[in-house]
């Protein structure tokens, strides 16, 4: 027998009649299927507006709506209010946890849920058929400072403080962006600095106040912050995360608005099936800055990941990261079984009946597949201990990258707007992916990175079949995070070097407008089968920051690709020539013909 299992520290429940919850509150937008029961949060002791914190009465009804499956919990319209230090259990991050739901709604008819302090709103876990709609997240008091560099040089900056968080945490910066004075958009060729938990290269050495609205940073490195820029203080880029979702079914938010979080504002991991619909994750009135880190990130999902006609700008990190991790193999048990780890950190077990693909950490290629049988963790030392159906590849050894394809989502990416984000706007990582018809604009890295990181993060997978049309990209790739090109194609080894010809495939790009960068409109590298056709670039390469932006396209490391349809006009003052070509590309299989201004 299946237990559900609900973590809420709550006392003894009242005995309610379901049928005095129903909620008749009538506000035209969309809500839960006729089906379902609406439950009221006012029925549980949550007030709106009244400025006490709602956090046990919300657990409260939440608990009830989770033993009854159909249900939909309505609150109506309102503020209600969140407070770190009223957490139910004092140990979990979160203020509400939802835990073995079936069938169930969240539904905010416009409400506003404000937070206060270094807290995080929703933990979601084995839940199935989940839905979050019409409500908005704030925080009464952002999780960040801001201010105006007056003073700079290689190894220190002051900054004249403007907004300064003084919550919880406030004591430690993690982080440190610049952005444009006038537009508050990332600043061109401006910089950042990072100070976080665990980093391997940090570039903050200390702080101080000099005066009480004049901070100091002194630099572990060289870094010429620029005078006059507009920066961003990040007191906490991780943790605190708007939902933090794993192990779900099912899962759709939908007309749900995030306006600060002091985390990741969506972390899916192995969550099948998710639609956003309708999200915005953009500052306050009034604000620069909205989500710490990533709007969404995804990891070792499966199923469909769809996000439509939704809206991403002033984060700290990417629009969306869709990936999966390479455990490397680090012992050899028998001829069926490998010890693997992920990064010496992370417990990221596959899934019994998972095919695992066995790759070499120097070119990224793959050589075999696996079928997984049996999985165990040593959770003490990280260690995962998988048995294959069959014997192992004689290629396969110490060293050896595992990557798991079973979970490599479907992604669908239409109708959306990225702006004025600190590092990438769409990083895919997976197969069978469709962006089409977006925006993209004041992106300071890439609009579109289509990668492989073998390095540092271990994100998977070699990507098969991505199309990218019908998108526009503005300004894009020319601040902190700037890279190769606007939308980026490329895998990183284990020594940070490009893989090998074939690690994606069958990528296509077309009738995207590209419109201003300083570096290359479209970077390739690691591919079999590209076709770049219909693009329009303009003014790239204004002020190339590496050796491949003097191009408007670069290939390198590729094979059997297509250029055509192109059109090229008023490349900036740094363009050398339409195509590079780099090492590694078989020019035999290049053809490039019928474009304009190439």
């Amino acid at each position: 027998m299946r237990v559900r299992r609900v973590r809420f520290c709550v006392a003894a429940m009242t005995a309610l009649s379901w049928s005095s919850l129903a909620c008749a509150e009538a506000v035209k937008m969309a809500s839960a299927p006729p089906a379902y029961k609406r439950v009221s949060v006012a029925n549980f002791g949550a007030v709106a507006n009244d400025g006490k914190d709602d956090t046990a009465a919300v657990a409260r009804a939440i608990a009830a709506c989770v033993r009854r499956p159909g249900s939909a919990l309505v609150f109506p319209k309102g503020r209600y209010d969140f407070f770190s230090a009223a957490r139910l259990n004092p140990k979990v991050r979160y203020q509400m946890t939802i835990e073995g739901a079936r069938k169930l709604v969240i539904d905010g008819r416009g409400s506003r849920f404000v937070f206060h302090g270094k807290t995080a709103p929703f933990q979601v876990a084995d839940c199935h058929d989940i839905t979050f709609m019409n409500f908005t997240i704030d925080w009464e008091d952002p999780v960040y400072s801001t201010g105006i560099i007056t003073r700079a040089s290689d190894r220190s900056f002051d900054i004249a403080l403007l907004r300064e968080y003084k919550g919880e945490g406030a004591e430690k910066i993690e982080s440190i962006i610049e952005f444009d004075a006038d537009t508050h958009l990332p600043k061109r060729g401006g910089r950042d600095v990072h100070d976080l938990p665990h980093s391997s290269n940090p570039t903050i050495g200390s702080y101080e106040k000099i005066d009480p609205k004049t901070l100091r940073v002194v630099l572990r490195k060289k870094r010429n912050m620029s005078v006059g820029a507009r920066v961003v203080i990040r007191h906490q880029v991780y943790v605190y995360n708007g939902f933090s979702v794993r192990d779900c079914r099912r899962l759709t938010l939908q007309d749900v608005t995030i306006h600060h979080v002091p985390g990741m504002g969506i972390s899916a991991r192995r969550v099948e099936d998710v639609l956003l619909k309708r999200v915005r994750m953009v500052p306050a009135p009034g604000r620069m800055f909205s989500i710490s880190s990533d709007a969404t990130h995804f990891s070792e999902c499966s199923g469909t990941i769809r996000i439509e006609d939704s809206h991403f700008q002033g984060m700290g990190d990417d629009a969306t990261n869709i990936h999966g991790f390479f455990l490397d193999i680090v012992g050899l048990a028998d001829e069926r079984t490998v010890l693997a780890k992920c990064k010496d950190t992370w417990i990221m077990p596959p899934g019994v009946g998972n095919v695992l693909e066995f790759t070499d950490p120097d070119t990224l290629l793959p050589f075999g597949t696996g079928r997984v049988e049996a999985v165990t963790v040593n959770r003490r030392k990280k260690i995962h201990r998988i048995r294959f159906a069959s014997a192992l590849p004689k290629a396969v050894g110490v060293g050896t990258f595992l990557a798991n394809a079973t979970r490599a989502p479907r992604v669908r990416l239409s109708g959306n707007t990225v702006r004025g984000n600190r590092a990438r706007g769409f990083v895919i990582k997976t197969r069978d992916a469709i962006v089409e018809n977006n925006t993209f604009d004041s992106v300071s890295g890439a609009g579109v990175f289509v990668a492989v990181e073998g390095d540092h993060w271990r994100e998977s997978i070699g990507t098969r079949d991505v199309i990218i049309r019908n998108n526009v990209f503005t300004n894009c790739n020319g601040g902190p995070s700037r890279r190769w090109a606007v939308i980026s194609v490329f895998a990183y080894t284990k020594g940070v070097k490009q893989g090998k010809a074939g690690v994606h495939q069958n990528v296509r790009i077309e009738n995207n407008r590209i419109d201003g960068t300083d570096n290359a409109g479209i970077f390739v590298s690691s591919a079999d089968g590209v076709i770049l056709r219909n693009n329009k670039i303009t003014a790239c390469s204004r002020k190339p920051t590496r050796r491949e932006g003097v191009y408007a396209v670069f290939l390198m490391n590729c094979r059997n690709v297509t250029v055509t349809g192109n059109s090229l006009t008023e490349p900036g003052e740094g363009f050398d020539r339409s195509v590079g070509m780099g090492s590694g590309v078989e020019k035999d299989s290049v053809k490039i013909e019928g474009n304009k201004g190439f």
